[in-house]
């Protein structure tokens, strides 16, 4: 089963250990935004998902689930 956007972007900032607040912070977003993607109500536009994934990578040395 593959996971949808919404887990992934939850599971991203799980793993760079970030709450709601501070992954918003990091990418100039408010925390209810982070919040409203996870849940599945709104999702990123592009540019915000490179952000999130570079911002992943640079935290972890991973690349993007």
């Amino acid at each position: 089963m593959q996971l949808k956007s919404k887990d992934k972007i939850h599971m991203m900032r799980r793993g760079m250990g970030l709450t709601l607040k501070a992954l918003g912070k990091e990418l100039g977003v408010y925390y209810n935004t982070i919040w409203s993607w996870e849940a599945g109500i709104t999702s990123p536009n592009v540019d915000m998902y490179e952000k999130l994934c570079k911002l992943y990578e640079k935290i972890t040395g991973e690349e993007r689930p």
